[in-house]
């Protein structure tokens, strides 16, 4: 599938980056007021646009857009179709558009753009604005005003519509959010299949991009490289993998069940059953760092 490219603005001659005003004044309730809006419900996308003359619905609009679309692209089409109402009067009464996206506004009254999408839109605007008396307004959603409730309900009946009536290219954050998405899958994947890093998955059964930050001790116990008998022993360091408790010498055995260390574990705050919790408590922090200090001190210093 096609991605959305970035809009070089230099593509455009000057006189488009013209910025689109808008006010935040209230509705009137008479002339041509013309109220969007977008609505994602159930992971899937509708718009409306909602025409009141003299303070009476005459007309509405909706469309549903592909499940991929954000809330924003429907708010632009939902803006979209209330241009396409307006290139189609035949009256010539004042028009005022109402919309409670903020963010699209801005996106508008703004100079510049990397969007297409609003570079075209704000192309439309710009033009009606030259032939006809249209003006934007932001409206504060869900607190009453009758055409934004229209639009809003309009706009969520449009996701339940049985096809989507337009089509999207997906945008470069789509793109790199499903990149990310796949990257993580197939690390997951290697995670669970992986024969090495057994102990480390043990207790960060699952991968994401969030650093694990955490102090040399610590990072001993989480990959099971250390100062322990059994690590020693692997590497011919010591002639035996038992600790001084008589039980097998691994990083977890100190945290599990050896009695050298029994008054320091017994204050971990977690789940034995499930060895992630062991890192959900700040509280455990200090008093495995205190752990493997201790069991340092056991072994010969090499």
């Amino acid at each position: 599938m096609d991605y959305r490219c970035s809009q070089n603005r230099y593509d455009h001659h000057p006189l488009a980056w013209r910025p689109v005003p808008f006010s935040r004044n209230e509705p009137l309730g008479f002339d041509l007021e013309i109220f969007t809006d977008g609505s994602k419900l159930n992971g899937q996308v509708g718009s409306s646009a909602v025409v009141f003359y003299h303070g009476r619905e005459i007309q509405h609009s909706v469309c549903r857009l592909p499940d991929h679309a954000s809330v924003f692209a429907a708010e632009i089409k939902g803006m979209d179709m209330a241009f396409t109402i307006v290139k189609g009067l035949t009256i010539w009464d004042p028009v005022r558009i109402y919309t409670d996206s903020l963010s699209l506004l801005q996106a508008l009254a703004s100079t510049v753009t990397v969007d297409p999408v609003v570079w075209n839109l704000k192309k439309q605007c710009l033009e009606l604005m030259g032939t006809r008396n249209l003006r934007l307004f932001w409206v504060k959603a869900h607190v009453g005003v009758t055409g934004n409730e229209a639009a809003d309900q309009y706009a969520k009946a449009a996701t339940t519509r049985p096809s989507i009536d337009v089509e999207l290219l997906k945008t470069v954050s789509d793109f790199q959010r499903e990149v990310k998405s796949e990257l993580v899958s197939l690390w997951q994947t290697r995670l669970v299949q992986a024969e090495t890093g057994r102990q480390t998955a043990k207790y960060f059964p699952m991968v994401d991009f969030i650093p694990k930050l955490f102090n040399s001790n610590i990072m001993q116990i989480i990959t099971g490289h250390g100062r322990f008998p059994y690590y020693f022993k692997r590497f011919n360091f010591l002639h035996t993998d038992i600790c001084r408790c008589g039980g097998f010498g691994d990083a977890n055995h100190y945290v599990y069940e050896c009695q050298c260390t029994f008054d320091l574990r017994s204050r971990l705050q977690f789940d034995p059953a499930y060895p992630p919790s062991l890192f959900e408590a700040a509280s455990n922090m200090e008093v495995l760092n205190a752990i493997v200090t201790r069991v340092v001190g056991f072994l010969p210093t090499l």
